[in-house]
């Protein structure tokens, strides 16, 4: 009836953003990502950040939702930088790591 899991190392990201008052949150950037978030439809473009041919992309799609919520929001509340991490967890190995697994690699986008 059950199955054992098929992955024994999973890879993901979390897209993160901050404010120009220093407050980081993956909410933010889910407000930032507008009606996406809701089915996750950003996720795709979330991998491209670490395909050294397809960063500008990513790097494109960000500075977009950046500058849409910018426009309503107060200053103090306005988006600064973007940071997308892809993390990687050896679940079979470590299932009940804390952290989910290692930051592996890291984008930092600001806007301008």
């Amino acid at each position: 009836m059950y199955q054992e899991p098929r992955l024994e190392v999973v890879t993901y990201h979390r897209a993160l953003a901050r404010t120009t008052s220093g407050e980081m949150s993956v909410r933010l950037f889910q407000r930032s990502a507008g009606i996406m978030h809701r089915n996750g439809r950003y996720r795709r473009i979330l991998r491209q950040c670490f395909s050294p041919e397809k960063t500008e992309a990513c790097t494109q799609f960000l500075l977009a939702c950046g500058r849409r919520y910018n426009a309503g929001a107060p200053p103090e509340e306005q988006v600064a930088e973007f940071e997308v991490q892809q993390w990687v967890w050896d679940f079979r190995a470590q299932p009940s790591n804390l952290d989910h697994g290692q930051l592996a690699d890291r984008l930092l986008v600001a806007m301008n």
